[in-house]
């Protein structure tokens, strides 16, 4: 079970253990401690197997793993890996977070300033547009999609950065091979 330890600069679990941070990049949100608070109440208020889990048994340690070479996920995105006591598979979940440091960090000079750059509107509206699929298109498609615990809007004026808490599949999906099943004329077809 998750515990608050103050203004420690170690988060510890009710077992003592330590959160295990990437070791190549800072977590690009301000305070790992109460980020963490925030994921766990998000998960609280909308996630039944974290309910369950978390109200049975006691957390070992939490990884936090920065995605930078994952597919599809830009430069801030985490994977929070919760392990239980006493559990084998442990609870994962995705943590995007979008602010001005993200992009600072990864696509320009020290001295620039982020805010004059042409390319930084596109991936607040890129942002935008991912919230609001998942709030107002996701729950009327009939296709498989990752669950949305929380989201909020990148907004630049009250300082808010950018955050999505969403389910991670990666645990439970499969790569398939696209060419399984195909004919020898459709085969014929794949450029090689």
């Amino acid at each position: 079970m998750y515990h608050d330890h103050g203004s420690s600069n170690l988060f510890t679990c009710t077992t003592t253990s330590k959160v295990i941070l990437p070791c190549d990049r800072p977590l690009n949100v301000k305070d790992v401690q109460n980020t963490l608070k925030f994921l766990f109440d998000s998960l609280d208020k909308k996630e039944e197997r974290w309910q369950k889990m978390n109200s049975t048994w006691d957390i070992d340690n939490i990884q936090i793993t920065h995605l930078e070479h994952e597919y599809g996920l830009l430069p801030s995105a985490y994977r929070v890996i919760v392990k239980f006591h006493a559990i084998d598979k442990p609870y994962c979940v995705l943590l995007k977070v979008r602010n001005s440091e993200v992009f600072k960090a990864n696509e320009t000079k020290a001295n620039d300033s982020i805010e004059s750059q042409h390319f930084f509107m596109p991936f607040i509206q890129l942002h935008e547009r991912e919230v609001q699929f998942y709030n107002e298109i996701a729950p009327w498609v009939s296709i498989p999609i990752p669950m949305v615990y929380y989201s909020q809007i990148w907004d630049m004026t009250s300082n808010k950065e950018g955050i999505i808490v969403q389910e991670d599949l990666v645990r439970e999906a499969v790569k398939q091979d696209v060419y399984n099943g195909l004919t020898a004329e459709q085969l014929g077809y794949v450029p090689a």
